[in-house]
């Protein structure tokens, strides 16, 4: 280019024709520079190639990944997809491998020893690995995104309240049975639940010489859990505590006297609740094993106590309606 420059100059020393001639020479080759494409002044960025290479002695890698960059680039190949290739040689053949960190799985493809030159023919191997890579752009399934995470679902939450009724079962030596009806009521989160109950029992028992009239109260409360939820049907199991009144009186036969008395006692209980859904209603089954400490007796003159106190059984059949659900059953 300054020599290009400097000819005018020049051409002031010599002759007309001479300065005609180089005159037309100076604006040919000022045409041609002004009319040539112009060179790249700079290359295409490189793509984000990652080329490793193993047992393959000669290899020039860097110039193989230079032309590897300008043959991707010129075939319009996403810059900002990243590809790695992997060139493998052994003594037999060149084994190539394209795969893409973002991709699942790879290709491959093996050039016999013998069309590959190393070194010297990096331009070969890198119009091989160019093909491989377009055929991996279309054939490599792309990942799925990940699944945002959820958050953690929300227990399900049920309020339900029962009336019942049933048998219970006290001072099993000499059997004193006790009807009563029961009011329960459970909320339950997921698979636990508490539970409370209200309960009140009446029953008498005839003696030889009198008849002992029984009459109890109680409330407890507890936790429950669900063991089974299979469809309509669910199993609970529990444990409640709580205390109870009694109240016993003697009524003897006629020349036999007998007591009145009433006190309050503590109780534990453990038990199962079988349940069948119907809608909002539901049909339980309470069994119920239990113990009573510290309630009175009362006896008619001359016979056994009669007691609640110890070990007692229930059965109570109950009918549930859950809360904020319609009353009708589909």
């Amino acid at each position: 280019m300054m020599c290009c420059l400097g000819l005018p100059r020049a051409l002031l020393r010599l002759g007309p024709p001479a300065v005609v001639s180089t005159a037309v020479g100076f604006v040919f080759a000022v045409l041609c520079f002004a009319l040539a494409p112009p060179t790249q002044a700079q290359a295409e960025g490189p793509l984000p190639l990652k080329l490793s290479s193993e047992g393959c002695a000669g290899l020039d890698q860097p110039e193989l990944a230079r032309l590897l960059a300008l043959e991707l680039a010129s075939l319009g190949v996403d810059p900002n997809r990243p590809v790695q290739v992997v060139v493998a040689c052994t003594t037999d053949s060149l084994r190539l491998r394209v795969s893409n960190p973002r991709e699942v799985g790879y290709l491959e493809r093996v050039l016999p020893r013998s069309a590959v030159s190393l070194p010297g023919d990096e331009r070969v191997l890198a119009l091989s690995v160019t093909q491989l890579v377009l055929t991996a752009s279309q054939a490599l399934p792309k990942r799925a995104a990940p699944l945002p995470s959820q958050p953690p679902a929300t227990p399900e939450q049920r309020t339900w309240i029962a009336l019942g009724a049933g048998l219970r079962l006290h001072d099993w030596a000499a059997t004193l049975p006790l009807w009563h009806v029961t009011a329960l009521a459970q909320h339950q989160s997921g698979r636990w639940g508490l539970l409370g109950a209200l309960d009140a029992a009446l029953g008498e028992r005839e003696q030889a010489l009198g008849v002992v009239e029984v009459m109890r109260l109680s409330a407890a409360f507890g936790p429950a859990l669900r063991l089974v939820n299979a469809q309509r049907f669910e199993l609970w199991t529990l444990a409640r505590a709580g205390a109870a009144y009694v109240r016993a009186r003697g009524e003897p036969a006629q020349g036999f006297g007998a007591n009145s008395v009433h006190g309050v006692g503590a109780l534990l209980e453990a038990g199962l609740l079988p349940t069948l859904r119907l809608a909002p209603v539901r049909l339980a089954l309470s069994c119920v094993l239990g113990a009573e400490l510290g309630s009175p007796q009362a006896q008619v003159q001359n016979e056994r106590s009669v007691r609640t106190k110890g070990l007692y059984g229930t059965a109570t059949l109950l009918l549930a309606i859950e809360l904020g659900k319609s009353l009708t059953i589909p």
